[in-house]
C-alpha cells in the first residue's frame, strides 16, 4: 500500500494499476512454482518482487540457510524467476530479502545472528540481477 501511495505521489500523471500477488509467508521455491498463472499470465508491465520469507522464516535456522546448498537452491529458484520475467515483461525490481526490523536495536530476538545471512543472500540477488 505505501509503495502504491509514493509512485502516485512521484508520478501523478501517470496510471498505475497493481496487483499484489505475494502469498504470505511464501519463498521464492513458491512464487517459482505458480509465477506464470499468478504473474505473467496477468501481462504487467513491470514487477516488483520484494520479501522476506526466505531468510526470517523460523522454520529455517541460520545454520539451515548457511548451508551451501540452501544458497544454490535460493540462488537457481531466484535466476528462473528473474529470467522468466524478463523474457515477457518491461521491468523487474528485486528488494528483500529483508529481516523484519534490521539493527540491533530493531532485531527481535529470534532474528539475532541473521545479519550474515542477510548479507549472503543480498549478495545472491546482487548477483542474479546484475547478470
Amino acid at each position: 500500500q505505501k509503495f502504491m501511495e509514493l509512485l502516485y505521489e512521484k508520478f501523478p500523471e501517470n496510471l498505475f494499476t497493481f496487483t499484489n500477488s505475494g502469498k504470505n509467508g511464501q519463498k521464492i521455491k513458491e512464487l517459482r512454482q505458480r509465477l506464470y498463472t499468478d504473474v505473467i499470465s496477468h501481462r504487467p508491465d513491470g514487477v516488483f518482487l520484494f520479501w522476506d520469507s526466505d531468510v526470517s522464516s523460523s522454520e529455517n535456522t541460520v545454520d539451515h540457510l548457511l548451508k551451501e546448498s540452501t544458497q544454490t537452491k535460493y540462488e537457481e529458484d531466484l535466476r528462473f524467476v528473474v529470467s522468466s520475467l524478463r523474457g515477457n515483461i518491461s521491468f523487474v525490481i528485486v528488494g528483500g530479502p529483508i529481516l523484519m526490523g534490521e539493527g540491533p536495536w530493531l532485531q527481535p530476538r529470534r532474528f539475532f545472528g541473521r545479519s550474515k545471512v542477510l548479507t549472503l543472500y543480498s549478495n545472491i540477488n546482487s548477483r542474479v540481477c546484475v547478470s
